[in-house]
């Protein structure tokens, strides 16, 4: 439960920054906590999310499906977990991530073996990244259906 403590850690780091802010009277973004806002990928996939450091714990929620990731070095992988935080059953979730380096180049790792879950349903997820090289960023796509 090792990324448990990180999301307690980053949940911890992001209250301590919100609360500056309000007192600061500055704004809060996702850009200021870690990830950059990007734009579609392609057309056809019309894929939107943030681009997160080798070193974030990335956390975003599509569709209802909110899903934790951390890359974690010594086993080339990243780990995290899914969750639906609708109210209905999602059908065949799956996890995707692209790596990024510093010239742009990216490699795709997945999709995770797809899942049923119901409402209030976490699930583990591990996705192998044995080629992943030298990277600096990452997405990561929720997926169903």
């Amino acid at each position: 439960m090792w990324y448990l403590k990180e999301v307690m850690k980053s949940v911890s780091i992001v209250l301590t920054f919100m609360i500056s802010s309000v007192l600061l009277g500055t704004s809060c973004t996702k850009e200021s906590v870690g990830g950059i806002p990007v734009g579609t990928s392609d057309e056809e996939d019309q894929e939107i999310g943030m681009v997160w450091g080798i070193n974030d714990l990335a956390e975003e929620i599509v569709n209802g499906i909110r899903l934790i990731l951390i890359y974690d070095a010594p086993s080339g992988s990243f780990k995290g977990f899914i969750e639906n935080t609708t109210i209905d059953i999602v059908r065949q979730v799956r996890v995707k991530v692209q790596i990024f380096d510093e010239a742009g180049n990216s490699k795709v790792f997945g999709p995770t073996a797809p899942v049923d879950m119901a409402s209030g349903d976490v699930r583990n997820v591990t996705l192998p990244a044995p080629q992943a090289g030298n990277f600096d960023t990452f997405k990561m796509y929720p997926e169903f259906g």
